[in-house]
């Protein structure tokens, strides 16, 4: 799509511009610092009140609202989340076709939409839709309200929609989500401004491999030396998808070695204490990490190890190794852990 055609106001796209280098500037009037998502510019004098970016993150993105097979599938990459204050009155079906529009016109293919009321029993009373929103680390204004709330709590005229598109090789998926805040919000003076006004919220995932060579897989040897000198041993050599308790198939050099060890001593007793980040509900992560510890046991069992040996435990985000308050503390939290069970 052109500048010129994108800006005529004759267009449907004419209050958003989609392209790979075209944006829009950051307004002055921003409430907080930070810059329009790549590839996509903002809607035509909105101003940005939530932002934020993620380096390397894992999300499930929705492709059907529904819980069955493929209605989501995961994407790895840069995450980039916006959230937008839209011009007094503005229709959200305005900002909708806007957002559509552009988002065809830009080469993406629309995989999901919908629109009141189907929203309501879709996407906003789908868990993996609030997880979508609620891992995103973002920082709002003040007076805003954080956290995933604003976009699933409203039932309230709720528009969403996903796309996707190939940049290069890889792929760039765009969450939308447009809706109004009610004015339970503003009960505070630096709140007022955000009182029943139009909010677009928008997460852009550009797909990119991870950095490599930072985890190491130990050895039956030096697993064996650190549980005798220490009692415990960290890991970081397995591997799970989001809210997964399933392992990944780069999980196994670990594994053998774990599985060698025990083994070579067969006197050996070991707790398997699945551990997490403090990331959503206190609940899901404590059966998310017992269900993981589980899966390893599993796992070691089935290549002959007994399972007497082993006891799953866990204990979700209750014994952190570092701070939560940014992802490379979290991804240090994300582990298992072998104690020696005397």
């Amino acid at each position: 799509m052109s500048r010129s055609t994108a800006l005529r106001p004759s267009s449907c796209v004419a209050r958003l511009v989609l392209g790979l280098v075209l944006a829009a500037p950051v307004s002055a009037a921003d409430l907080v610092a930070g810059a329009d998502p790549p590839g996509l510019s903002r809607y035509q004098d909105a101003t940005l009140v939530g932002y934020g970016t993620e380096p390397y993150a894992e999300l499930q993105i929705t492709r059907r609202y529904d819980t069955g097979p493929g209605a989501r599938e995961a994407i790895a990459g840069r995450v980039t989340t916006a959230y937008y204050r839209l011009p007094a009155a503005t229709p959200l079906i305005e900002a909708f076709r806007n957002y559509e529009a552009a988002l065809r016109s830009g080469g993406f293919q629309v995989t999901a939409s919908c629109r009141p009321p189907e929203c309501r029993n879709g996407p906003l009373s789908s868990p993996h839709f609030d997880e979508q929103w609620s891992r995103r680390q973002v920082r709002f204004a003040r007076g805003m309200p954080e956290g995933t709330r604003y976009v699933n709590d409203v039932r309230r005229d709720t528009h969403v929609l996903v796309a996707e598109r190939r940049v290069n090789g890889r792929r760039q998926d765009v969450t939308v989500a447009l809706f109004e805040g009610p004015p339970r919000y503003g009960l505070e003076p630096a709140g007022r401004e955000f009182d029943a006004r139009q909010f677009a919220a928008v997460i852009v995932v550009d797909e990119a491999p991870p950095a490599l060579g930072k985890v190491k897989v130990y050895s039956a040897q030096e697993l064996g030396a650190a549980l005798a000198a220490e009692g415990r041993q960290v890991l970081y050599g397995l591997y799970f998808d989001t809210d997964s308790a399933v392992l990944k198939p780069e999980s196994a050099p670990q594994l053998s070695e774990i599985a060698q060890l025990l083994k070579a001593q067969s006197g050996l007793s070991l707790f398997v204490v699945g551990h997490t980040d403090s990331t959503g509900s206190l609940l899901a992560n404590e059966a998310l990490s017992g269900q993981r510890a589980k899966s390893v046991v599993n796992a070691l069992v089935a290549q002959g190890v007994v399972a007497g040996r082993l006891t799953p435990r866990g204990v979700g985000p209750f014994a952190p190794v570092a701070s939560n308050a940014d992802e490379q503390g979290r991804a240090l939290n994300r582990r298992v852990e072998l104690v020696v069970h005397r």
